[in-house]
């Protein structure tokens, strides 16, 4: 596992060195073409600021013995760049420093207590897979978060996910390690997870569906 040292240093390279995300006049189709660089949200420099707070992250996982690089991994998933640890929103092959992020943060995961939630809820983001029917296999590469309140509204697709049994489930109860939002009972599960298509539900009147799923386990 990389240290907070590796993650700051390569953040500052990268603001030194890389060129910052732009957009370029198409004169054929006369618009703007813009030019999305992945990484290009390190010029935020979220670990340097996530690191400023690290007195107060450790302060609420007390107990649960994170170094700094998972301290301040920790801060910058729950706050506003946890888009950024999953592997899909790269499109393509995944940099370095974002195989390390993942790398950390699932030692995190593995870290917060199991969960005995026994159905957990997700308010699905764009790129979750919503193309799903009965019968399929939905394996998630990144820690895949959801909650244990009942979130399902009419304006958007939703995963409702029946967990395996206690010492089976891959799921963790984060806002048990880091109470930061009392409002959210954030659950993460272990990258790599599996999971069965049981139903899809239309919600009436709308575009959108519910996606009932049964936690897999890691033998299967």
């Amino acid at each position: 596992m990389k240290d907070i040292s590796y993650f700051l240093d390569e953040e500052g390279r990268y603001c030194q060195t890389m060129p910052e995300e732009k957009m370029d006049w198409n004169e054929e189709a006369q618009d703007w073409d813009y030019k999305r660089i992945p990484l290009d949200f390190l010029r935020q420099k979220p670990f340097h600021q996530s690191y400023k707070n690290i007195d107060y992250i450790r302060e609420r996982t007390k107990g649960y013995d994170l170094n700094d690089a998972e301290l301040t991994v920790l801060g910058m998933f729950i706050m506003h760049h946890s888009r950024y640890f999953r592997d899909d929103y790269y499109e393509g092959e995944v940099p370095e420093i974002a195989k390390n992020m993942f790398y950390v943060l699932d030692g995190v995961v593995a870290k917060a207590p199991e969960s005995d939630a026994n159905i957990l809820y997700r308010d699905c983001k764009y790129p979750d897979n919503i193309k799903l029917k009965v019968g399929d296999f939905l394996v998630v590469s990144y820690n895949l978060t959801c909650t244990i309140n009942n979130c399902i509204r009419k304006d958007n697709n939703f995963y409702i996910i029946r967990t395996l049994s206690h010492n089976k489930t891959r799921a963790h109860d984060i806002y048990k390690m880091y109470p930061h939002n009392e409002r959210e009972k954030q659950v993460n599960f272990l990258r790599g997870t599996k999971f069965l298509v049981t139903d899809v539900n239309a919600i009436l009147g709308t575009e959108y569906h519910v996606f009932y799923m049964n936690e897999l386990s890691a033998e299967f």
